[in-house]
């Protein structure tokens, strides 16, 4: 090269820029080895002393030192880090100047040398240091071509010297120490730069390697970036060849952890998976509901500074969709495709980080979309989604309505009493009753029922649920078991407050049944209506309370909540990544905006009024058959006869309770202040928990659910303290 460099040879290396690196041992902090001067002699006494060296031998001597082995008069003592000249012969103070400034490349040298040779001797270097090591060599071998010129002119002098007799002159035809320290500028500073290099990238690997060399591109010389540039350009050649296999195969080869990509071991730490360092799908290990999550993770830390976190996320996605492709889809023909396509086309390489960008944004725009379409197109995502809402959220109305008729009995009985089987029954009964029927086969064939774990006093009501079967992939990648536990969780509380609807509509209709009933009978029973009209006060603002939880919920949060949901599945952007936050974020809106997201305290009073009103409508039962029982025995009939006659017709709950009621004491006499305790009590604690819920609501910060409270209470009929 022929550029010139003015730089002071005396300086450190701080003065241009570069790092100091520290000797071995001895006093100096500088990286200019020494050589030492004779101590405790006089000014004269340092030109001459002993016999006096021909500068042929000091410069035969300084091409050993070059080369880091000891000369006839210069050697390396390791105890100060330093070269020094044989005490026993004398040299002009200006010459021992001349040997210091030469005798630093012979130190750097020695400083790169050890280096490699450490990282040779590293079994976990990688490939990326394997590859700094060959660079460095290579530059070395441009190096030990400068030491073969010099050695040929040095043995040329020695030949062709004619006279030797004034052994107190110097004298060199040619070469001289001057010429060599001219010489010997641009690869002192090339060597300066390289034992900057080696000794502040000891002991990194692969990314964080790389990312240390690039750093020196900052440096303002342009010959130190050059020189960076070229030794990034040959040591960054491993890592575009693992990122080539990644972005176009989806296959990560990286045996000993050196790219931004790695796999997830068992116990959730990054590893290597095989001796070759080729990656596979592994998908037995692992579950294929995990193979997108947690098979890859993306090291932040192994990103080489000249690639963009942006770009380094989009290439972590690239190469984990095409895998997700390959063996969750079982579409690898679209991965022989662009492998195809793009075969010894692009060329990926340090420096032209356009092409890179340019081919990343490509490549992430193509496999996103065409891994949105597999799941869409024929797996059928949006279709289960929106099952997923009609059957597990409650909002197929038909097909609830006939769930509940169907069930209902069933589940009025004690929990031990029921079989799978029979409600497996049911729900195959209430699917042929609905539009459900009309769903695609698959969807019908993952709807069952689930009973969860029974307790000696649970009904059937309590551990009855729906369960929609998705453990296949991919489908299970976004409906994971913690996403269909949510919806199980959504489903209960949902199925809970239709229970109370339910049975709220019927009780309503029974009761009115009862007073048309009896005013055409005796008048002896007229003071039990009083009781009657009562409940029926109660009743209708517990039904107004249901329904207008349930019109929100349906209306204001499933509703809404699914058209921002289903405005993002239309469009079909983004990732999977996106997709999946999406849906969780629907989930959230749902619990959010609901009962269920405003606190563990608001949760509990909404339950607590639900199993509030089911009290109630027990205890209103048990008053509907006690006039109707006053009724039959001032009249003619029999009390049970009449009692079985309106289960069969107004669909009347608990009927096996009340058949241990009715015989335990037939003419109801004693009961009725119980009825009337029972009654009273919940409709207190009916009152007591709406307070408090409308309290809460209105201290929300969401402000649907203030306005919530507001609908419940919309004529201030309950006073809310201040």
């Amino acid at each position: 090269m022929s550029t010139s460099i003015n730089i002071n040879l005396d300086s450190p290396l701080e003065q241009i820029g570069l790092p100091s690196i520290p000797v071995v041992s001895g006093p100096s902090n500088t990286i200019t080895p020494k050589l030492t001067e004779i101590q405790g002699k006089e000014k004269h006494e340092l030109y001459y002393e002993g016999k006096l060296v021909t500068e042929a031998e000091l410069l035969k001597d300084i091409i050993f030192v070059f080369q880091g082995i000891d000369g006839k008069h210069i050697k390396f003592q390791k105890d100060i880090g330093s070269y020094v000249v044989d005490q026993k012969i004398g040299l002009p103070k200006p010459t021992r100047e001349i040997l210091r400034r030469l005798s630093e490349l012979g130190y750097l040298y020695r400083v790169v040398q050890d280096n490699i040779k450490t990282n040779t001797l590293d079994l976990g270097l990688g490939i990326v240091g394997q590859s700094f090591n060959a660079s460095i060599q290579t530059e070395l071998t441009d190096f030990y071509r400068l030491i073969t010129v010099l050695e040929s002119h040095i043995g040329s002098e020695i030949k062709s010297k004619v006279n030797e007799s004034n052994e107190n002159a110097f004298s060199a035809k040619g070469l001289s120490l001057k010429r060599l320290v001219v010489w010997t500028f641009e690869p002192l500073q090339r060597m300066r730069m390289m034992a900057v290099i080696v000794e502040v990238c000891r002991g990194l690997k692969g990314g964080v390697l790389l990312s240390k060399i690039h750093s020196y591109m900052s440096h303002g010389d342009p010959v130190v970036q050059k020189f960076v540039a070229d030794l990034l350009a040959e040591v960054s050649k491993p890592f575009y060849a693992m990122l080539r296999r990644w972005i176009y195969e989806g296959e990560l080869e990286d045996p000993y952890s050196e790219f931004f990509v790695a796999v997830v071991a068992g116990d959730g730490k990054s590893s290597t998976e095989s001796a070759t360092g080729l990656v596979f799908g592994d998908i037995e290990s692992r579950g294929e509901e995990n193979l997108w999550k947690n098979k890859y993770v993306l090291r932040n830390d192994m990103v080489p500074t000249f690639v963009l976190k942006s770009m380094a996320k989009k290439i972590f996605l690239i190469g984990k969709s095409l895998n997700f492709i390959r063996y969750s889809c079982s579409e690898a023909d679209f991965i022989l495709e662009l492998s195809r396509s793009v075969n010894g086309e692009t060329v990926l390489e340090y420096g032209d980080n356009r092409l890179l960008e340019k081919s990343v944004d490509t490549l992430y725009s193509s496999t996103c979309k065409k891994l949105l379409d597999l799941l869409f197109d024929r797996f059928h995502l949006k279709e289960h989604l929106m099952a997923l809402r009609r059957y597990l959220l409650l909002q197929q109305g038909d097909f609830v309505q006939c769930l509940m008729d169907v069930v209902g009995p069933g589940l009025s009985k004690s929990a031990t009493t029921l079989y799978k089987h029979n409600l497996t029954g049911a729900l195959e009964t209430a699917i042929r009753s609905s539009n459900a029927e009309r769903e695609i086969p698959d969807i019908v064939k993952r709807l069952d029922v689930r009973l969860l774990e029974v307790a000696t006093e649970d009904a059937g009501w309590d551990v009855f649920t729906l369960n929609y079967h998705v453990d296949d992939a991919p489908l299970n990648t976004i409906l994971t078991p913690t996403v269909m536990l949510q919806y199980s969780k959504l489903f209960q509380f949902l199925w809970k407050l239709k229970r109370a609807e339910h049975v709220l509509s019927a009780a309503w209709r029974d009761a009115g049944v009862t007073m048309l009933r009896g005013k055409s009978e005796a008048i002896k029973v007229e003071d039990l209506f009083k009781d009657i009209h009562t409940s029926r006060i109660t009743h209708a603002a517990m039904l107004h309370f249901v329904r207008e939880l349930s019109q929100y919920l349906s209306l204001e949060v499933l509703e809404q909540s699914w058209r921002a949901l289903e405005s993002h599945l239309d469009s079909r952007k983004g990732d999977l990544d996106e997709l999946i936050v999406a849906h969780v974020e629907y989930l959230n809106r749902i619990v959010g905006r609901g009962v269920l997201g405003g606190g563990v305290n608001l949760f509990r009073e909404v339950a607590a009024i639900v199993d509030v009103v089911l009290a109630f409508r027990w205890a209103q039962d048990l008053l509907l058959r006690y006039v109707a029982s006053e009724m039959d025995r001032v009249g003619k009939g029999s009390a049970k006869a009449n009692i079985m006659s309106f289960e069969a017709q107004f669909g009347i709950e608990n009927g096996l309770q009340f058949d241990n009621f009715l015989n335990s004491d037939a003419d109801f006499g004693p009961s009725l202040p119980r009825i009337r305790k029972m009654l009273f009590e919940n409709t207190e604690k009916f009152k007591e928990a709406l307070h408090g819920l409308l309290k809460l609501l209105n201290e929300s910060s969401e402000e649907q659910l203030k306005d919530l409270g507001t609908r419940l209470n919309f004529n201030s009929c309950y006073k809310l303290a201040a």
